[in-house]
């Protein structure tokens, strides 16, 4: 019980204390749930508080976050890490508000879809026009918010292979 007393700000969770406990090799939570038969009686013998939900935030302040924050809102991973460290609430916490997309617009970052092989073969296709060069693909794309040329060469190794893929291989099929 000493070892516990030594570190009671850490016995907030099972989860929080097993982490605190490898990092320290000091017993895990299970140890001593056997002696007091449970999480619960451990921390009423330790005289603990009981564990604190997170912190609830409001709209106004998940907004303010993403303004003042905006810079690290470059993907979901990249927040996640800012925030842990900033102790920020995470992507799932500002999901709860808003879509990402509309995160992404609060953050004036650029919005990137990832677009699947099926979803930018029917965008060439019904704009099989404008679907010649890369240059006159990426104007008609920028003026009608559709998929760069980059995105057709990622997914599909070349603008030739996304060509032949996506329009002629239709035309092909079509006959």
């Amino acid at each position: 019980m000493q070892i516990a007393k030594n570190h009671l700000r850490h016995f907030t969770t099972i989860k929080e204390w097993d982490r605190f406990a490898k990092e320290n090799s000091l017993p895990k939570a299970k140890v001593y749930i056997s002696v007091f038969s449970s999480w619960t009686q451990v921390k009423k013998e330790l005289n603990v508080t009981p564990y604190q939900r997170k912190k609830k935030y409001s709209l106004n302040q998940i907004e303010e976050i993403i303004k003042v924050h905006k810079q690290h809102l470059t993907s979901k991973e990249n927040w996640d890490a800012y925030a842990k460290d900033q102790k920020l609430p995470s992507y799932l916490t500002l999901i709860q508000f808003y879509k990402w997309e509309d995160i992404k617009r609060l953050a004036n970052q650029p919005i990137r879809y990832n677009y699947r092989k099926e979803d930018l073969m029917k965008i060439a296709k019904q704009n099989k026009f404008e679907f010649t060069t890369m240059n006159n693909w990426n104007r008609y794309a920028k003026k009608y918010k559709l998929p760069y040329a980059a995105t057709y060469v990622r997914k599909f190794g070349s603008w030739r292979k996304a060509k032949l893929q996506c329009i002629y291989r239709n035309q092909t099929e079509s006959r």
